[in-house]
């Protein structure tokens, strides 16, 4: 294999800063969700699988049922385990055009397909690496014909699936050359068909065609526009610009299609416009841009203009801890979240929490 780019840097609490004023907005609507008694303890993850597999047999019962959340429009989507409709630290996230919602169950090695209040429907993939297999899967996407790509951190590839989990073609391999992906943390799908993948350790965006082409690419490590420090997360909207969640620059960064740096958002900080990891990206039907603003626990809106227009906190508490909110994706009237810690899925009813 070709060389690899250099590992993402490990998140800390240094005060990095990215370039460009943070966009503001007074008095934006704010809530939050508490919930004291849900979760297993992530240093499970440290033991033997077989007894793993007990520790999450004997908590499935009492997660499910002291998983309540105080605010009417926010849910809880499946739980830690291995069973349909469990999770084991969902990475990423995305909808198709029928309102599916797909998971990519990172630790389970699948994705999993569920409808869109969270009943499980289908999953395919298994641990490995032959075609069709997953290992480090970070990232999913549904393209405009309503094919399933997905990516690999461990496997440093691409692969294409038709919905119910038909392998079609699988490309890329680990190095810095054209099509060579180094620890790939997302993919996005364009509306003309084509795909973007976030070349995470190469510090790059790809464009490919859908049949894994290469195109086009740009990006390198760095805090200047159009550089990055560990891209999270990458979007799309309806003209085909193309957004990127620049977590250890603390900003986001709006591309043309062809890659021509635009605009960015944000720096290290907790008011409106200021973001902490953003690590989930994903555009509405306006073109809205929702951010999953990591460590700040909530979720920051964008508008087309490029003010925050709205700020969710999702924030509750599971076991004593904050959950920490990652991947988006968007239906018509909801929005979904990942907090891959906790492993379960919210649902925000966007409707239910506009009438409030």
């Amino acid at each position: 294999a070709g060389p690899a780019g250099r590992p993402p840097a490990q998140e800390s609490g240094a005060a990095d800063s990215a370039r460009g004023p943070a966009a503001a907005a007074p008095d934006l609507p704010r809530s939050a969700a508490r919930d004291d008694h849900c979760g297993v303890s992530g240093a499970a993850r440290t033991l033997p699988p077989a007894l793993v597999r007990a520790l999450l047999l004997l908590a499935a019962g009492a997660a499910a049922a002291s998983c309540a959340l105080n605010e009417e429009w926010i849910s809880l989507i499946g739980q830690r385990g291995f069973e349909p409709g469990q999770f084991f630290r969902p990475a990423h996230l995305a909808v198709d055009a029928a309102g599916y919602l797909y998971v990519a169950d990172t630790d389970n090695h699948r994705v999993q397909k569920l409808t869109p209040e969270g009943e499980f429907v289908a999953a395919f993939g298994a641990w490995g690496s032959a075609p069709g297999q997953f290992l480090g899967l970070s990232g999913l996407a549904v393209g405009a014909d309503g094919a399933i790509y997905t990516v690999e951190f461990t496997n440093h590839r691409v692969q294409k699936f038709t919905a119910d989990g038909r392998l079609l073609a699988a490309w890329g391999r680990n190095g810095g050359g054209p099509g060579e992906f180094a620890q790939p943390r997302a993919v996005a799908a364009a509306p003309d068909g084509s795909i973007y993948v976030a070349d995470t350790g190469n510090h790059r965006i790809q464009h490919l065609s859908g049949a894994g082409e290469f195109l086009n690419a740009w990006g390198r490590e760095g805090r200047h526009p159009g550089e990055f420090r560990e891209i999270r997360a990458l979007a799309v909207d309806s003209q085909g610009n193309v957004y990127a969640a620049d977590a250890h620059n603390h900003r986001v960064q709006k591309f043309t299609a062809g890659g021509a740096f635009v605009a960015e958002w944000g720096r290290r900080g907790r008011t409106a416009g200021d973001f902490i990891f953003p690590s989930g990206l994903v555009v509405d039907d306006r073109d809205r841009v929702y951010v999953a603003d990591r460590s700040n626990y909530r979720v920051q809106v964008i508008g087309p203009h490029g003010a925050i227009v709205d700020l969710i906190e999702v924030g509750y508490v599971r076991a004593g801890t904050r959950a920490v909110i990652g991947p988006l994706a968007w239906a018509a009237g909801a929005l979904y979240a990942a907090d891959t810690f906790n492993h379960v899925v919210l649902r925000i009813d966007l409707e239910a929490r506009r009438s409030r």
